[in-house]
């Protein structure tokens, strides 16, 4: 057994080796950023490099707007779920939607992983976060009829574009990037490979939006013959905008409330509900749900199922026919029989 001196001389020790171990604790913990400074290297090193332009705008409102005022002051690894959970309180209370406080999220959510991966932090505190359940978002289609009525009284200039969008999916970025190589005559189909952003053509949305469509016979004919008044004008856009360049989106927003305001329809459609209505097609006329996700570009199934319901739907009115077929059947097989026994 030691001796009483002993003891006094480990218990100096261990003091001395926990005040240092505490001053280091404490060195290492002031080397940590907060999230403004932290989230300025962020925006250069990870989102510039490795980001599409508009997803870089996106992340730079985000930051600007949302999360640096915020988080801004808070030093990396104070940020816990609660002080999380708190910004998603302010969010709900200030009348942001649960899809855009969830933008908002993944944002924090990548931005915390990068610390990370940087070896700032230890763990993600976003990690444990979930997103805000998110009401079905507001979104309408034409039927087979009504979008007939809509292509009828689309401006005679526009009506090809329209045609196209609602037979192919293309979103309207995709639309206005379109170039005379990527319509593949001979198969019949579209190669989306570009979109256009802030007019310039860049990657679509995703990786999965690189992809092939099929092009129906009236859309086909429609550019056959949009090529053929368009010969003159030498520009590789199959849409071009008066100067031959690649059209601006924001000029669809005319013809299209040309088309709302003549159609007679009890509904004020967005361009992107031209998407809508192709999908709702598709799944009506009994294309599988995966299909349909690799034909609209999905990066995942979920985005997709969102059309599940109108196969439900089509899947009724089938039964209802198939019942109405049977109940006449039945009625007239009684009425021969009737017949005979006169």
């Amino acid at each position: 057994m030691g001796s009483a001196k002993d003891a006094e001389r480990y218990e100096s020790r261990l003091k001395a080796e926990m005040k240092a171990g505490q001053l280091v604790a404490q060195q290492e913990s002031s080397d940590i950023p907060t999230f403004e400074a932290f989230s300025d290297t962020w925006f250069q090193s990870y989102v510039v490099p490795t980001n599409k332009p508009s997803e870089q705008d996106n992340k730079r409102i985000f930051l600007k707007k949302h999360l640096v005022p915020f988080f801004g002051n808070y030093r990396l690894d104070k940020i816990t779920h609660y002080v999380i959970e708190q910004f998603i309180a302010q969010q709900v209370a200030k009348g942001y939607a649960p899809a855009s406080t969830n933008l908002h999220l993944s944002t924090l959510k990548r931005a915390l992983k990068s610390a990370v991966e940087w070896s700032i932090l230890q763990k993600n505190p976003a990690d444990t976060i979930k997103k805000l359940k998110n009401e079905a978002e507001s979104w309408q289609f034409l039927d087979f009829d009504e979008s007939e009525a809509f292509l009828n009284v689309v401006p005679s200039q526009w009506k090809t574009l329209f045609l196209v969008a609602i037979r192919t999916g293309l979103r309207k970025g995709e639309l206005c990037a379109l170039r005379w190589r990527d319509v593949d005559w001979a198969n019949q189909a579209i190669h989306v490979r570009h979109s256009l952003y802030k007019g310039e053509l860049t990657s679509p949305k995703s990786k999965d939006s690189i992809r092939t469509v099929p092009l129906p016979t009236d859309a086909r004919e429609a550019l056959q013959e949009h090529r053929e008044r368009e010969q003159s004008f030498k520009t590789e856009f199959v849409f071009p905008s008066s100067t031959g360049g690649p059209l601006e989106p924001r000029t669809l927003q005319r013809p299209l409330r040309t088309a709302n305001k003549n159609s007679g329809l009890d509904k004020q459609l967005r361009f992107h509900d031209t998407r809508h209505t192709y999908a709702s097609h598709m799944v009506m006329a009994g294309v599988p749900i995966r299909t349909v996700k690799d034909l609209l570009g999905h990066s995942s199934l979920d985005q997709t199922l969102r059309y599940a319901h109108i196969t439900g739907e089509t899947h009724r009115e089938a039964v209802k026919a198939l019942e109405a077929t049977l109940k006449t059947k039945r009625k007239n097989s009684i009425l021969t029989q009737f017949s005979g026994e006169k």
